[in-house]
Parts: C-alpha cells; sequence; structure tokens
C-alpha cells in the first residue's frame, strides 16, 4: 500500500552535504538522487519475513545513505541468529547502520536489549520509530552517531555489536572501523557480527584488510556473516 506521498525537505540536502566527506558520491549501483527539495517523497508498508517473524516496515522511495529500505542480508540473517541464539543471550547490544530498524525490531521482539544507531538524521530515527510502533513494540534507545567521531560520553557498554549490508560505501570503511574498535575495545570479549550479501568485488576486502591491521580476528561463521573480535 502506497501512502500519501509527502513533500521532502531540505532535510535530504543537507544530509547529502554533510555526508559527502564521509561516504563519497552515491555509490555505483544507485539512482540519481533527486536534484531539489521539490522531490515527493512516497512511502510503502512491505510485510517481510525475518525467521519466525512477520514484520511490517515502512519503506521509502529515497534517502541519500540508502536507509530508505530493507537490504538482502536481514533476513538471511535473522535466521542465523535464531540458530545461533546463545551469541544473543543476555547480552547488551548495538546495531550500526539501523536504516528502517527491521534488525532491532526482530531482537527486540525476541527481548534482546537492543539499542539502534545511525547517522543524525531525523528522517532515520523517525522510521524506526514508526516502524517500531507499526510492529507493536516499545522504540528501543537511538543512537544518533557519525563512524570516526567520538561516541556519546554516555553510551553504556555493548557486548555484541551486529550490522547488515553496511558496506556500500567504501571510503566510509577507515570511520566505520574507528568506530568498531572504540566500541570493541571498551568491553572485554565483546564481538561484532555483519551480515554482508551485497557483493562490490574486491573492494569489501579493503574492510576486511582494516580490520586485520588494526589487530582483529575475522571468522566466516555463516553464508557472508561475519564475526569479528580481539580473539577468535
Amino acid at each position: 500500500a502506497i501512502v500519501e506521498p509527502e513533500p521532502a525537505t531540505l532535510n535530504q540536502i543537507k544530509v547529502d552535504q554533510a555526508m559527502e566527506d564521509l561516504f563519497g558520491k552515491l555509490s555505483d549501483d544507485e539512482n540519481d538522487a533527486p536534484q531539489s527539495a521539490a522531490f515527493q517523497q512516497q512511502y510503502e508498508i512491505k510485510k517481510i519475513q525475518m525467521a519466525d517473524q512477520s514484520l511490517q516496515i515502512r519503506e521509502f522511495s529515497f534517502h541519500p545513505l540508502n536507509a530508505n529500505y530493507v537490504w538482502p542480508g536481514n533476513e538471511e540473517f535473522s535466521r542465523w541468529i535464531v540458530d545461533n541464539w546463545s551469541y544473543f543471550q543476555n547480552k547488551r547490544v548495538l546495531e550500526l547502520g539501523s536504516a528502517s530498524g527491521i534488525l532491532s525490531i526482530f531482537l527486540k521482539k525476541r527481548d534482546v536489549d537492543i539499542t539502534t544507531s545511525d547517522f543524525a538524521d531525523d528522517e532515520i530515527a523517525a522510521n524506526i520509530a514508526y516502524n517500531c510502533s507499526l510492529n507493536h513494540i516499545e522504540t528501543p534507545p537511538h543512537v544518533p552517531h557519525t563512524w570516526g567521531t567520538p561516541l556519546p560520553p554516555d553510551l553504556p557498554p555493548f557486548d555484541l555489536i551486529v550490522a547488515s549490508d553496511i558496506l556500500l560505501y567504501v571510503k566510509a570503511y577507515p570511520a566505520l572501523v574507528t568506530t568498531l574498535t572504540t566500541l570493541l575495545d571498551r568491553v572485554p570479549g565483546a564481538i561484532f557480527i555483519m551480515s554482508w550479501k551485497r557483493r562490490i568485488g574486491e573492494q569489501e576486502n579493503i574492510f576486511f584488510n582494516l580490520v586485520r591491521d588494526n589487530g582483529f580476528i575475522v571468522q566466516e561463521v555463516g553464508s557472508r556473516i561475519y564475526k569479528i573480535s580481539r580473539t577468535a
């Protein structure tokens, strides 16, 4: 069902400008971005199966950082999570690049202590909250954060960091690794688990090499699902 279009605000243009230095230009496989604030944003409510849960998620027609819809890694990641639940039991979890919030919604409905995070953009935070309401759960804490910048001083420690399909922007890899290093080194034994279903050729190896150069071990624990930690 298509929701009545709403006029886009200048927020999209401001986000695009603010993040160009971090993320670079739009990726090669993206459509051209809207050229003015006259662009009419459109929304669609979709039903998406996440393991044993059928979730409703509002996707919208454009976001400069691709936070507008559900990427393919989430669905298979949800099935892997169910089969490997011990990683999540009694853990405080932070999701990086939450976008629509679907992964965090899935985890919260399984009673995980989850916190969402993404670039400081009102559209992203509002859509996560909207999708939580669609699925009849309380909106989890949300941390606006730009990779590579200092973490909020009151951010609690997390045992587990998760993400799905966040390696699209090669230019952002060093900043992402900086954030991951800070998060993982705050808690002894903390780990990062990531699903990455999209393929961008050899460029994605830049991320894994950066991680290894920072003293982390990378293990493929599922089909294109990776565990990153200080120890095996």
